[in-house]
């Protein structure tokens, strides 16, 4: 009936563009959206088919839920009169349809809002849940994913809207959780990206990651270690015996330090976005070897009978073995780390590391107790 009206031009629907069909009226399930121009004919037409509509299916038309709205330029006398002619009543815009709005602007900003907010306090009532990693996955997987598809099937949401979705859930399932920081990880999906995370002019292989990258150059120059890049070695293995039997043992110790060095710089560059300057890397290398020539692990001999290496034995009348309150008695400590005994029996408190950190604790507590005798006992016999 709307289609014969609009033919025999009683009423008018709206156009998108002056070039595209005009539209009269759209039906969802059990609801209708109708287009006509704000005059007091259209809008007789329209109550006309409604009424008819009404004889021929039993159905009566609720009023109380039927809204209209005006163009901006409609004039407030001829509002007036259309809303007192059906009966409804006149809100400024539909504010939202099956979830989604009903206006939308080049900006598709209420969309993405929407959206946004739906997800939002979906993972803001989820953290409060706790879930393990599995209904974690779950949650993501069947309801998260499923809020934007509706509105992905309707409008165009823009790519950068996507990688802010993406960005939400990986907070969710990465994030702090019950106070513990997490990191997010990176994943190469498209196209399985396996070029060099640092240079890019190459696949990461092993021998790229330690030798031939350009980043890697620098490291080692950086060390002052001649590496020959040069070598025909396509294995780690083949190029490292090589060069091997050509450093001397400093070398070796700059060198394998500073494998491990790269490694770890490499590995916060990927999965923390941590990007580190070739001469900090090298920089840190020489910090912990001078800081093993200073603790003098290499050069000083450890004399394993001058510590207890025997079993456990029964302490001396009135001392403590592993006291576990903070009594004001003797106290004898044993451990099954030769290195670490000694130290705390010598009282050394040389070293910059979190190992060292612990240690200079160990001695402070010492103070807690009249005497502390450190024992060292091998692990055989440690129980």
């Amino acid at each position: 009936m709307m289609k014969k009206l609009m033919e025999a031009s009683s009423i008018h629907g709206i156009r998108i563009t002056p070039q595209a069909p005009s539209v009269t009226h759209l039906l969802f399930v059990d609801d209708s959206i109708s287009f006509t121009k704000a005059k007091i004919g259209e809008a007789r037409q329209v109550q006309k088919v409604l009424r008819d509509y009404e004889s021929a299916s039993g159905q009566m038309i609720n009023l109380e839920k039927t809204t209209i709205s005006f163009s901006n330029g409609t004039r407030g006398t001829t509002r007036q009169a259309i809303v007192e002619l059906l009966g409804v009543t006149e809100v400024q815009v539909q504010d939202k349809y099956l979830g989604l709005p009903t206006v939308v602007s080049y900006s598709k900003r209420a969309i993405t809002e929407t959206i946004r907010d739906k997800i939002s306090k979906k993972l803001q009532g989820w953290r409060g849940m706790l879930p393990s990693k599995a209904g974690r996955e779950v949650l993501i997987k069947v309801v998260a994913r499923s809020i934007p598809t509706y509105a992905m099937s309707v409008f165009k949401i823009p790519g950068n809207f996507c990688s802010e979705l993406r960005s939400l859930v990986s907070h969710f399932w990465w994030g702090a959780a019950g106070g513990q920081r997490k990191f997010s990880w990176i994943a190469r999906i498209q196209g399985h990206d396996d070029s060099c995370p640092i240079c890019h002019a190459a696949a990461e292989t092993d021998i790229h990651l330690l030798r031939d990258c350009g980043w890697v150059g620098w490291v080692w120059g950086g060390l002052g270690l001649e590496v020959d890049r040069e070598l025909d070695r396509n294995s780690v293995r083949e190029w490292v015996e090589r060069e091997w039997k050509e450093w001397g043992e400093e070398e070796h110790i700059v060198f394998l330090t500073g494998c491990w060095a790269i490694w770890e710089a490499r590995n916060k560059w990927v999965f923390e976005g941590r990007q580190m300057r070739p001469e900090v890397v090298s920089r840190r290398v020489n910090d912990l070897i001078r800081e093993m020539q200073e603790t003098g692990v290499e050069n000083e001999a450890i004399n394993v009978d001058s510590l207890n290496s025997t079993g456990w034995t029964r302490p001396n009348e009135g001392w403590l073995k592993e006291a576990k309150l903070r009594e004001a008695r003797p106290v004898i400590v044993e451990g099954d780390n030769l290195r670490v005994m000694e130290d705390l029996k010598k009282k050394k408190t040389v070293g910059r590391s979190n190992l060292h950190l612990i240690h200079d604790e160990i001695l402070v507590l010492c103070n807690s107790f009249d005497s502390v005798d450190f024992s060292f006992v091998r692990r055989s016999s440690n129980f």
